[in-house]
């Protein structure tokens, strides 16, 4: 399946201690998709994709997402929701009502202390999915994401037991931080013998639930990336059938790859874009997953 990321806006209104923005990874420069051009790009995107996964910043804060949404379902697609769950009370029937195939939610606890010190707003993200279970239909798939801390690791276990209690699916990310004075406290670099045993105890236990190679390829992926700074993982799909579309219209092959700039979908044919030359210089070293690195979206899309 080909996958579109689309990041719409790079507004948020949350302040996770992790976010790309507060560690330095990325300068956070505020931009907004244009709802006039992108829909006149939705045509072209339904031609070169299968998947759309809409993201942020926080897509709620997008004002016409619903509208977006629509003429995106309108063309077929699977439409995937990645939101931060502060807005989902707010926008619980839209939500249920838009057709989306997948909503995903972060929460890094059901530990109200733990989640609030790493994201915030736990109680208002607990209840907007309790409203949602409450309405929720069949056919749409509800996930917890789970990002992985140094600071939630002992989470992990009753957050299994949070997602059974309501039937929820749970997805583990990695944080990707670099160790330093400021962040050493969430980064899973460096993990004494002790704390290792117990993720990757933890990280079995999450196995169980979701039984298949390709999880347990992931799963060995983050412990060794964790342990050698080498993953497991052979490939990678980002920038061969997976691509990243930001809120000004400019195609990169993924979130860690903006030194490869491929077109923009406003002035350019998305064909023309995904099969640039330039991705030809880089495609062993994509391909190869030799830049995999923990919280590499590659490692949720094997």
């Amino acid at each position: 399946m080909r996958t579109l990321f689309w990041n719409i806006t790079n507004r948020c209104n949350l302040n996770c201690r992790y976010c790309y923005y507060n560690t330095g990874i990325e300068k956070r420069v505020l931009q907004e998709a244009n709802y006039y051009k992108s829909l006149l790009i939705i045509n072209d995107i339904s031609k070169n994709f299968d998947k759309i996964i809409f993201t942020g910043g926080e897509p709620l804060l997008y004002p016409n997402l619903f509208n977006l949404i629509k003429k995106v379902k309108e063309m077929k697609l699977f439409v995937q929701l990645l939101t931060n769950g502060v807005l989902l009370e707010k926008f619980s029937n839209q939500i249920l009502n838009s057709g989306i195939d997948k909503l995903s939610i972060s929460l890094d606890s059901p530990i109200t202390k733990t989640n609030d010190y790493l994201r915030g707003s736990t109680r208002v993200v607990q209840k907007g999915i309790l409203k949602l279970i409450s309405n929720k239909k069949q056919e749409t798939i509800i996930e917890i994401q789970q990002t992985l801390t140094r600071k939630n690791i002992d989470s992990l276990e009753p957050m299994l037991d949070f997602c059974k209690g309501h039937d929820l699916s749970l997805w583990i990310n990695p944080v990707d931080i670099k160790p330093c004075s400021s962040t050493e406290e969430l980064s899973l670099l460096n993990l004494s013998e002790n704390t290792a045993r117990k993720l990757k105890e933890n990280i079995k236990k999450w196995l169980k639930l979701n039984q298949n190679e390709k999880n347990k390829i992931y799963a060995d992926s983050i412990m060794a990336l964790i342990k050698m700074r080498k993953p497991q993982q052979k490939t990678c799909n980002m920038g061969i059938n997976n691509f990243v579309l930001d809120p000004e219209g400019n195609v990169y092959p993924c979130f860690l790859r903006k030194d490869i700039f491929l077109g923009n979908i406003y002035k350019n044919k998305l064909k023309d874009i995904i099969h640039n030359p330039l991705l030809n210089r880089h495609k062993i070293e994509l391909s190869s997953a030799s830049c995999l690195q923990l919280g590499c979206l590659c490692l949720t899309l094997l």
